[in-house]
C-alpha cells in the first residue's frame, strides 16, 4: 500500500506498507524499515471513522430537529440517516463478518476520538479508518490508509495472518537461511569445537603459574560409556587419574 501512515511513539511516518506471509513491513520514505512478526501481535483494531454529514443533511437535520421542538415534543427528534451521509460502516461491517478471534476487533471513533484526526496534518479529519496494533513487547502502531478499501484489505489480510490454524504455518517452519538456499551450508557438527573452546578459556595451559594449567581434558566418554549425559570431552582436575575416573 503506498502513502500510507504509520504511528509510532507518537510520530507519523509516510511510507509504503507490505504485508507478506510471514511479516508487516512499513518502509518509511526516509528509508528506515519497520518489520512486525504476526505471531508478535497481540491484539488488532480496526476504528471506523465517523460518518462524515454532508451540508445538505445538516440543515435538513436542524430542519426536523427545530420542527419536533416547535410541535412540543420536549426533545428534539433522532436525525435520521440520508443518502448524503458519507457513512462507510456498511463497507466494515460486511468486510468483517464471520470473524472471531477476540484479538481481532471493529469500533468506531467518537468526535473526541483521537482516530478522528491525523496529528501532523493539521487537523486533516481521517476518513478512512484507523488500524490499531499491540504487540506482546509492548509496541503499539497505528496505520492509516489512503482509501476505506485498502483499509479494510489491510485489516482483514492480518486478520487471517495471525489467525492461524496450524503451527506449520509459522515462520519457523519455512525460513531457510542463506547458506541453505544458496548450498553452501556448512557441516553443523563442525560449527563448534569443544576442546578448542576450552583451550580459548585457558584450560591445559603449560604455564605453572596459570590456573588453567590445574585442568586437564580426558576422552573417557568419547562413547558416552562413562556417562550417557555427559559430552565426549570432559575437563577434569589434572591430579585425577583416568583410572580413579574410570
Amino acid at each position: 500500500v503506498a502513502n500510507a501512515r504509520l504511528k509510532k511513539r507518537g510520530d507519523w511516518h509516510t511510507g509504503t506498507l507490505h504485508l507478506t506471509a510471514y511479516h508487516l513491513i512499513f518502509r518509511s520514505n526516509s528509508g528506515e524499515e519497520l518489520w512486525v512478526g504476526y505471531p508478535l501481535m497481540y491484539a488488532v483494531e480496526l476504528v471506523k471513522p465517523q460518518p462524515v454529514r454532508s451540508r445538505k443533511s445538516r440543515r435538513s437535520g436542524a430542519a426536523i430537529a427545530a420542527a419536533g421542538i416547535g410541535r412540543g415534543s420536549g426533545s428534539p427528534s433522532a436525525t435520521p440517516a440520508t443518502p448524503d451521509d458519507d457513512d462507510a460502516s456498511s463497507v466494515y461491517s460486511s468486510s468483517h463478518d464471520g470473524a472471531s478471534d477476540s484479538s481481532v476487533t471493529t469500533t468506531t471513533a467518537a468526535t473526541t476520538n483521537s482516530a478522528a484526526t491525523i496529528p501532523g496534518d493539521h487537523g486533516v479529519r481521517n476518513t478512512t479508518g484507523v488500524i490499531n496494533i499491540q504487540c506482546h513487547d509492548f509496541l503499539m502502531i497505528s496505520l492509516v490508509c489512503p482509501t476505506v478499501a485498502e483499509t479494510c484489505d489491510v485489516f482483514l489480510t492480518i486478520q487471517n495472518l495471525i489467525c492461524v490454524d496450524s503451527v506449520e504455518r509459522l515462520y519457523a517452519f519455512h525460513y531457510r537461511p542463506l547458506e541453505l538456499a544458496t548450498g553452501a551450508a556448512s557441516n553443523g557438527w563442525d560449527i563448534y569445537d569443544p576442546e578448542k573452546e576450552f583451550r580459548r578459556m585457558g584450560v591445559g595451559s603449560a604455564a605453572g603459574n596459570d590456573l588453567g594449567a590445574n585442568w586437564r581434558f580426558t576422552d573417557l566418554n568419547c562413547n558416552y560409556q562413562l556417562s550417557p549425559t555427559y559430552p565426549r570431552i570432559l575437563v577434569v582436575p589434572a591430579r585425577i587419574t583416568d583410572t580413579t575416573l574410570a
